[in-house]
């Protein structure tokens, strides 16, 4: 009976996963359709959010830092009632991660909140089809690129940013199982 419910539970992860990589491709618009798209700074390059994989945007938010945190996560958050943690958005793209909180940070749409911390907002942008290129690398957080006035930015795909962050989650777990 055991084994069953394993074959089960294994089925439904699979079945999530596949479902979370249906939102990690590039993005598909109709031809008169338009998405909004929240525009941000990171290390200095410009990037976006597409509006539907976010919940809120929030600014001087109180990150708490919490002891022995990875070198990504800047700490916990009261937000909407519930204790978010807060990633930096900076370290999981690559950059040097800087200690000091960014002043803005996202809401992921996901099961369990999760904070993006980043430096600077740009503002909302509206992208028709042709505003749209798909990635022209193999970069697993980036979706494609936005063309706008303000200059083409990078659409960062935040359901592998979290997969990769359960990746790490789930790595530090076994780290700790095996001492």
């Amino acid at each position: 009976m055991t084994g069953k419910r394993t074959g089960f539970a294994d089925q439904a992860v699979e079945l999530g996963r596949a479902f979370d990589r249906t939102f990690a491709q590039a993005p598909t618009l109709d031809a008169g359709a338009s998405t909004g798209f929240l525009r941000v700074r990171v290390g200095g390059d410009a990037y976006a959010f597409a509006l539907d994989a976010i919940v809120g945007l929030f600014v001087d938010k109180a990150v708490v830092p919490l002891p022995r945190a990875g070198p990504q996560m800047l700490g916990i958050a009261g937000i909407r009632g519930a204790i978010v943690p807060v990633y930096s958005l900076r370290g999981l793209l690559g950059y040097e991660v800087e200690r000091e909180c960014p002043r803005w940070l996202v809401l992921a749409r996901s099961p369990a909140p999760v904070g993006l911390a980043f430096e600077q907002f740009g503002g909302y942008l509206e992208a028709r089809p042709s505003d749209l290129a798909p990635a022209p690398r193999t970069d697993s957080h980036i979706l494609g690129t936005l063309r706008s006035e303000s200059g083409p930015c990078a659409i960062l795909g935040i359901p592998s940013i979290l997969e990769a962050l359960d990746d790490g989650r789930r790595h530090a777990g076994d780290a700790l199982k095996e001492r």
